[in-house]
């Protein structure tokens, strides 16, 4: 079983670098309305209606603000980067989970909880609710286009029967099917039009239960890793790239995996990881692919690094990718194949967060022992010549500012 906790480690430390992480307080609830719950319908009834998919993550951010649901507050609140001060748009009053990030579209913002759709006008009209039925699996949304809002879920470790894949009409609140095939999903990590970029397990056999642990290990260890373009309009999946599901091994037992970075200009990026048993991780490289898996380039890639990078996305696209795993911080330009060393690294302060429509870049100005962080804006150019010159960002009430 080494190698496959090697491989699940690996993939853990790199979710971990990407975002600081979240709160686990209980967050406040809402207050369910009366009306009859939108019935569950179809993929067959409702055909063709996603649209251009986004990550409910990188939706959040417009340019202008960023819009957060605070789990310790129990709020909705807007970071205004032109004025660089947060606000509260809406205060749950209840104890509840909202079980995504707010999903934001042109004219409202929207929240998901056990029971209930909230709708919020961004021009400060009421508020409005809608119910839902029991939403499956984690009843986390991580995927949005311009009128629904999607969850895809599933893993080696359950059989094809429990993966998740339906979408929530933003106005009704109505739920659908979505037809995902019959596969071992392990991961949801790119968008393109009403296709999503899955990876899954491929096995000559079906996968044994995980309770049988030895046969488990042994089907992995023969098993692919496969990428493919499932769209969810016609269910279809379309190959682009395979690995062995253990990474490349090679004569020396050092093993290479593919871990993906982002989409930019038509293309796909991943970091290759290698580790060796007996050295540890050694340096690995970026590598790049049209969206059909053809074209492989290697990229400059970060000088020296043994990773992991966290990926900055930009207006929707893969932009930097940040190294701060040693004693300095590195920030490659995926567009000009630059890498700058920015800052001493190994440290929360001037750590690079979002991106601002204007040419500035949110970073962390400063981190406390009980994990609230204040904010700044500076601009790319400063950051990356190293400024700490930030514009403080001012909480609601002038204090902390807790915003990812």
């Amino acid at each position: 079983m080494k190698k496959s906790l090697f491989v699940f480690l690996l993939l853990a430390l790199c979710l971990s670098a990407c975002t600081p992480a979240a709160s686990s307080v209980p967050d406040p609830a809402p207050t369910p309305t009366e009306e009859a719950p939108a019935e569950t319908t179809t993929a067959e009834e409702t055909a063709a209606v996603v649209g251009n998919l986004q990550s409910i993550m990188q939706r959040r951010n417009t340019g202008e603000a960023c819009y957060t649901y605070q789990a310790m507050q129990g709020e909705i609140q807007k970071l205004d980067y032109a004025s660089a001060s947060v606000e509260t748009l809406y205060r749950f009053g209840e104890p509840g989970t909202v079980y995504s990030d707010v999903i934001v579209e042109p004219d409202a913002l929207y929240a998901v909880t056990a029971d209930t759709l909230y709708k919020v006008p961004l021009d400060g009209g009421e508020t409005t609710t809608r119910p839902l039925q029991n939403l499956p699996g984690s009843r986390t949304p991580a995927w949005c286009d311009e009128r629904g809002a999607y969850i895809v879920e599933g893993n080696p470790f359950n059989p094809p029967e429990q993966n998740v894949a339906c979408r929530i009409d933003l106005e009704t609140g109505a739920i659908t099917d979505l037809p995902l095939p019959h596969i071992v999903l392990d991961g949801v990590f790119a968008a393109d039009g009403s296709r999503l970029l899955l990876r899954r397990c491929v096995t000559e056999q079906p996968l044994p239960s995980f309770e049988e642990q030895e046969a488990f290990d042994a089907a992995l260890q023969n098993a692919t890793s496969e990428y493919d373009w499932w769209d969810l309009n016609t269910g279809k999946l379309e190959k682009v790239l395979e690995e062995p599901y253990e990474g490349t091994v090679d004569a020396e037992g050092t093993i290479s995996k593919m871990l993906f970075l982002g989409k930019a200009e038509g293309r796909l990026y991943f970091e290759t990881v290698v580790y060796n048993p007996d050295k540890g991780n050694l340096p690995g490289q970026v590598v790049s692919y049209r969206l059909d898996g053809s074209d492989q380039k290697i990229e400059a890639g970060i000088s020296g690094s043994v990773g992991y990078f966290a990926p900055m996305e930009r207006d929707g696209e893969l932009y930097w990718l940040v190294d701060n795993n040693s004693d300095r911080m590195h920030v490659y330009d995926v567009a000009t194949s630059t890498d700058y060393d920015v800052r001493p690294g190994l440290q929360s302060t001037g750590y690079p967060v979002t991106f601002t429509g204007d040419g500035r870049v949110l970073v962390v100005a400063k981190q406390y022992e009980k994990g609230p962080e204040d904010y700044g804006l500076i601009s790319i150019d400063d950051f990356l010549a190293g400024s700490s010159n930030w514009t403080p960002v001012e909480g609601p009430e002038g204090g902390t500012v807790i915003v990812f």
